[in-house]
């Protein structure tokens, strides 16, 4: 397909977008901590919101596709009783499809929701322990942590561009953590952000395992077995569906999860949405950074490709940051200026080096 600049223009316009709109993570959960909600009622509100505006979407695509072919298949049989009429070919309907899934999808389905939930439970506390911008550069170390797991459990090559990004983002994570030089950041926010990093790098694992070839699936050659008991071969089961739909049944598995959760402590019982302005936030939460990151994200890798949409992505640390010193007064120093410009040139150094290899 031949890209006009118009198009390019377009693919990057949306690129920026879903960077942006998923940097904005921290505006509407710091406000609702402000309200009054805990952690858990925010995540929950965030993922079942999200899931009802995806699934109404999927539904509303569905009935009218039904329509386009019940409407199709009318007009078929009427012209076959006509005179001189030929044999019309049936009408091929796509743009929806069914909410059906496999039991091997389900649980594969399952195991993506709960990393994805821990990712966001364990980022969302964070922000209880330090700046919001702080805790979303130090997550953007999960690239790294991706090439690390991929060497480990797949065999895959760790490159000298990969070895220089891992460095410096260490360095990076170091400046971040020692903040001004006299202020050093909590170490169980660092903690949770870490696990968080390490939580999204294994959902961006098992979603690419899971979109791979039957034949490629759990399959893994780890020179590292020999000493540690890695697993070989773990069950995953390929996912044929779209973005959109993943997305559903990950939030549907998000919120369940944080109903449960939530019977854990007293404290972290799910409190009801009393104000408009604790139904605005929420509702923000579901649909930009969700939602609306999520479709934005797909058109831009259609129109441009994975990797330039990728390398956008380094706006979310920087939209989190922007946030935090406009709207929250948080503090920026030097130390942490560096730490985020190295974390940054880290990811893009790896997402660079990958585009050359697969060029």
């Amino acid at each position: 397909m031949v890209r006009t600049k118009e198009s390019k223009a377009k693919g990057f316009f949306f690129g920026i977008l879903a960077a942006v709109s998923y940097g904005v993570n921290p505006l509407g959960a710091k406000y609702l901590y402000e309200e009054g909600l805990n952690v858990e009622s925010v995540l929950f509100y965030r993922y079942g919101l999200a899931a009802l505006i995806i699934g109404m979407i999927m539904a509303g695509k569905m009935i009218a596709g039904r329509k386009v072919a019940s409407t199709s298949s009318a007009t078929g049989k009427e012209s076959a009783t006509e005179p001189h009429s030929s044999v019309t070919e049936p009408v091929e309907v796509t743009g929806y499809e069914s909410f059906k899934v496999s039991r091997g999808e389900l649980s594969t389905l399952t195991a993506l929701g709960l990393m994805f939930v821990i990712s966001s439970l364990t980022l969302y506390c964070s922000f209880l322990y330090m700046d919001s911008g702080v805790a979303c550069s130090l997550l953007f170390v999960y690239p790294v942590m991706t090439a690390v797991l991929m060497a480990m459990l797949y065999g895959e090559k760790i490159t000298k561009a990969t070895a220089a990004a891992i460095a410096l983002s260490l360095v990076g994570v170091l400046l971040l953590y020692k903040g001004d030089g006299e202020t050093v950041l909590s170490t169980v926010g660092v903690l949770l952000v870490m696990v968080s990093a390490l939580s999204y790098a294994l959902y961006i694992i098992v979603a690419n395992r899971a979109s791979a070839p039957e034949s490629e699936l759990g399959t893994g050659h780890s020179k590292l077995s020999k000493y540690i008991p890695l697993p070989h071969r773990v069950t995953i089961h390929r996912l044929d569906m779209s973005a959109m739909k993943l997305s559903f049944y990950v939030l549907i598995v998000c919120a369940v999860s944080m109903v449960l959760f939530s019977f854990t402590s007293a404290e972290r019982h799910l409190m009801p949405l009393v104000t408009g302005r604790e139904w605005g936030y929420s509702l923000m939460l579901a649909i930009v950074p969700t939602v609306f990151s999520l479709v934005s994200m797909g058109i831009a890798v259609r129109i441009i490709g994975s990797t330039p949409t990728a390398i956008m992505g380094a706006l979310e640390p920087l939209t989190a940051v922007v946030i935090g010193l406009t709207v929250f007064h948080e503090a920026l120093t030097v130390n942490l200026v560096v730490g985020i410009l190295l974390i940054l040139t880290a990811v893009i150094t790896i997402i660079l080096s990958k585009g050359k290899a697969s060029a």
